[in-house]
């Protein structure tokens, strides 16, 4: 789920890139706090997805 996250962030900073460089000829509104925000979330996913899986799994199941 976190790498889905990942992908889903990347394919919108890519269309925002394309979408500022059509309309002001430069990126526009895409730093470095977005990139890192980025990565940073997905991993965070991961990392509670992988610690929170017994316990997910016993919820849902049950």
């Amino acid at each position: 789920m976190g790498f889905g996250k990942n992908l889903f962030d990347f394919s919108a900073i890519v269309i925002s890139l394309a979408i500022g460089l059509i309309g002001a000829g430069r990126p526009v509104g895409i730093g470095i706090g977005t990139v890192i925000a980025m990565v940073c979330t997905g991993r965070v996913i991961t990392a509670f997805n992988h610690f929170a899986k017994k316990k997910i799994e016993e919820i849902t199941i049950a």
